[in-house]
């Protein structure tokens, strides 16, 4: 009879034992899926700072840009007549052109 209570004992601290490991590792598989949601929580957070971010900049630099061109420095130079425009002009210069030119 006591082999038959060892036996029993033994069978029993095994379920009791393989009971506490299946919910051991069912705890560790809980942390460690909600530690991956966590991680990707905080990368598609990084990513849409890093957007924002550019977004941002691409705007700085389009509205540096904009105002670049619209600066007097990068103006173009209002062209400069070679003769006075007058009537000299057109009774003696213009009809020596020729359709060439």
């Amino acid at each position: 009879m006591e082999d038959i209570d060892a036996m029993v004992f033994v069978l029993l601290g095994l379920v009791l034992f393989v009971r506490h490991k299946g919910e051991e590792s069912q705890r560790r598989l809980h942390a460690a899926r909600q530690n991956t949601l966590e991680k990707t929580r905080r990368v598609l957070e990084y990513i849409q700072q890093c957007e924002a971010e550019d977004e941002r900049n691409q705007a700085s630099k389009k509205r540096h840009i904009q105002m670049l061109l619209s600066s007097k420095h990068f103006r173009r130079k209002p062209s400069v007549w070679a003769h006075n425009r007058s009537s000299e002009w057109w009774d003696v210069i213009v009809p020596g052109f020729t359709n060439e030119q």
